[in-house]
């Protein structure tokens, strides 16, 4: 299973919010992971959400962003 547009493993970049031009890839979309450890990019979208793991300031984080604030990198 995978996303509309993207595909499990594509490289992109965020293009909107605070974490502007950070890039990831993109994560499955049945991956379980706890609420408490994704940061939620709130947006408005015909799409479901894509998971995105990213490093920040050193750290692996995993985004959960609209499809629309996502640019392939």
């Amino acid at each position: 299973m995978g996303y509309t547009i993207f595909n499990v493993g594509d490289r992109v970049r965020i293009r909107h919010c605070e974490f502007a031009g950070v890039e990831g890839a993109v994560l499955g979309p049945l991956l379980t992971i706890p609420s408490d450890e994704v940061v939620t990019i709130k947006g408005w979208s015909f799409l479901l959400p894509v998971l995105v793991s990213a490093e920040v300031d050193g750290a692996t984080r995993v985004f959960r962003v609209p499809p629309e604030f996502l640019d392939r990198a």
